[in-house]
């Protein structure tokens, strides 16, 4: 479900390439994080995130948006918070960052499943 980072997690092994990956289980501080960021980015230039969709949901306590049709908890875009939030950070220390936020959800749920996609059922 959102509320766990399954999904995020083996997309992260798999990819062998990424830097953070934040899941709705561990809770996270943004300044830690965006120190952490900025670090990765003085070594070697760039650092990819994945973050899964109920991912930082202790940042949106006071954040009501309903419910959807299946009566789960609509969740706040926990990206473009994040986008917001780093910019800003880096921002307010003197650093240009380029940010490129890319929500997969359509082409995760809009491909043909495989065999390996048992996996996740």
């Amino acid at each position: 479900g959102r509320e766990c980072g399954f999904v995020a997690l083996h997309a992260t092994v798999a990819a062998g390439d990424v830097d953070v990956c934040l899941l709705p289980e561990v809770p996270f501080a943004l300044d830690p994080l965006f120190s952490h960021i900025k670090k990765v980015l003085d070594e070697q230039g760039h650092c990819l995130l994945v973050v899964a969709e109920g991912a930082g949901q202790e940042h949106f306590a006071d954040v009501d948006l309903g419910k959807d049709a299946s009566g789960n908890r609509r969740l706040p875009d926990i990206g473009c918070f994040l986008k917001e939030q780093a910019s800003a950070w880096f921002k307010k220390r003197g650093r240009a960052v380029n940010i490129r936020y890319m929500d997969p959800s359509y082409q995760i749920r809009s491909v043909r499943a495989n065999a390996t996609d048992s996996i996740y059922c």
